[in-house]
Order: structure tokens, then C-alpha cells, then sequence
């Protein structure tokens, strides 16, 4: 699978952060919304990462991090 720079770099955020919420990794990367939900989609499909919510006072938030498939891709890159 071949992978574009943008989402080399979703890849390698994850790695480095451990876990995000979805805006904040959005944001690190500097990425729309929109951008950032079609290159999370790509990555959920090719089960590179997951998506886990998780409940606190004020609400959920969709928790990202890598697959062992993600984490050998960043890896291999």
C-alpha cells in the first residue's frame, strides 16, 4: 500500500503522540475538518488506525491511535 505524504504524517503523529482526539490531531496537522475526516476514513478502512470514544465530565471525544498494522507502516517508512 502506498501511502501519501499527508497521511505518512497522520500516521507518524499518532505514533509520536500515542493517543489524540480527533480535533486536536486535525489541528496539529493543520488540516480542515473535512481533509482531516477523509484521510482518517482511508487510514479506518486499510485498518491502520482506530477509533475509540471516551466519556468525560463534558462529553465524548473520538479517541485516535495506531493499529500494530499502522504503527509497521510508520515503521517501514
Amino acid at each position: 500500500m502506498r501511502l501519501k505524504k499527508e497521511e505518512l504524517e497522520f500516521l507518524a503523529l499518532l505514533k509520536r503522540e500515542g493517543k489524540m482526539g480527533t480535533t486536536n490531531t486535525y489541528r496539529e496537522l493543520k488540516v480542515s475538518p473535512r481533509k482531516g475526516n477523509a484521510i482518517k476514513e482511508l487510514l479506518l478502512n486499510n485498518d491502520l488506525i482506530r477509533v475509540e470514544e471516551e466519556k468525560f465530565d463534558r462529553g465524548r471525544i473520538k479517541v485516535l491511535s495506531l493499529t500494530r498494522k499502522g504503527r509497521s507502516m510508520v515503521r517501514d517508512h
